[in-house]
């Protein structure tokens, strides 16, 4: 697929259609060498030569051309949520929403294009709004609104639904929260002796200066709790739009308690279906990964290696454990954690995908 020479289609492949008609394009001015002069081809018999000379018209390669036009935005959506590193349910939202914007938008656009747009986008309703689980959505709103990437492309409305999904979420989960907030340990005799030498200097201090205050006072510097509505207050102050989502989160993650323990319980789901991929994978190269994802030292990017389910989770810890998934468990994958992936529909679809889906769907359009 990487060499510049001509392609068929492949259906098990998701961008094999765009490829085969954008190479076929690159070599149009070939092609109509061979179509207008096939006297110079050997071997050919009559009927053949007047075949290829009425074989591809002006008006065919404007076809191709439309075709390639509208499969192009697939391409790369199928390229952001593919590779290694597997982007989460933000960036797959943030995706599926472009794409759906760019088919229902019909200015200076041809009447084929048109055509191919509104087939292209009935088959996309259907499969990412009228069967996509509720649960789903609230899922992808919500990772949506907490990175400062997809953040900027909510509208209110949106803004607003996931802030009451969140609140939502964090009175269920409020006895836990409290409970894991770290208490401070009490000071040492000699801290204690320390500060309050300290404390007595400065009481000296201020009284030469007619300033004597309650150095108690002073001291307490203990930090407010603040409730939901006030952290997502905090939360819609500080996130700029060139904002990284790890650097945000990394700098926020303590005086923003409650959404850090759902940001990393959110912005760790994946965009892609793990029991899907893993049908893709090489099977010389199965990736083990471990570590603590739900720590507060790794709230990483918005793609992470695919290799935990929700069967994998201590539910002590809320950990996940250091396993690996390989291709003969795809289907002891729990339902829950299939149903929670934005292209679970891929899946469903078998080997061709909905991305390859859609292209394929243009490609029979085009062929009538």
């Amino acid at each position: 697929m990487k060499s510049p020479e001509l392609v068929l289609d492949f259906i098990v492949r998701w961008k094999s259609t765009y490829t085969m008609v954008k190479r076929f394009i690159d070599y149009r001015e070939i092609i109509n060498n061979i179509i207008t002069s096939p006297h110079l081809i050997t071997g050919l018999r009559k009927d053949q030569r007047n075949k290829l000379k009425t074989y591809f018209s002006h008006e065919k390669w404007d076809y191709l051309n439309t075709l390639k036009r509208v499969l192009e935005p697939f391409v790369y959506a199928t390229e952001m949520l593919s590779g290694r590193n597997y982007p989460t349910m933000a960036l797959g939202r943030f995706v599926l929403n472009s794409l759906k914007h760019f088919l229902l938008t019909d200015l200076n656009t041809t009447e084929l294009d048109a055509v191919l747009k509104r087939c292209l986008c009935t088959k996309f309703t259907y499969y990412f709004e009228t069967i996509l689980p509720t649960k789903q959505q609230e899922l992808a709103l919500v990772a949506s609104y907490f990175h400062p990437f997809t953040y900027k492309y909510l509208k209110d409305d949106e803004k607003r639904e996931a802030e009451k999904l969140i609140c939502a979420d964090i009175q269920r989960e409020k006895a836990v929260c409290t409970s894991e907030t770290p208490q401070p340990s009490p000071p040492s005799v000699q801290s204690q002796a320390t500060t309050k030498k300290e404390n007595s200097q400065i009481d000296k201090f201020l009284f030469t200066c007619g300033l004597l205050m309650d150095s108690t006072a002073v001291m307490n510097t203990d930090k407010k709790i603040l409730s939901v509505r006030e952290e997502l207050a905090n939360y819609v102050s500080r996130v700029k739009p060139d904002s990284k989502f790890e650097t945000f989160w990394s700098e926020n993650k303590h005086d923003l308690k409650c959404l850090a323990s759902l940001v990393r319980r959110y912005n760790v789901i994946l965009a892609t279906s793990v029991a899907s991929e893993i049908t893709v994978m090489v099977n010389s190269h199965p990736w083990s990964c471990g570590g603590n994802w739900n720590s507060d030292d790794n709230l990483n990017d918005d793609h992470i290696t695919p290799n935990y389910t929700s069967e994998h989770i201590d539910e002590r810890t809320g950990n996940y454990n250091d396993v690996l998934i390989m291709k003969e468990d795809e289907e002891t994958v729990p339902e829950t954690f299939r149903t929670f992936s934005i292209c679970n529909t891929f899946r469903k679809l078998g080997h061709l995908g909905y991305l390859g889906y859609l292209a394929h769907l243009g490609h029979c359009a085009y062929l009538g």
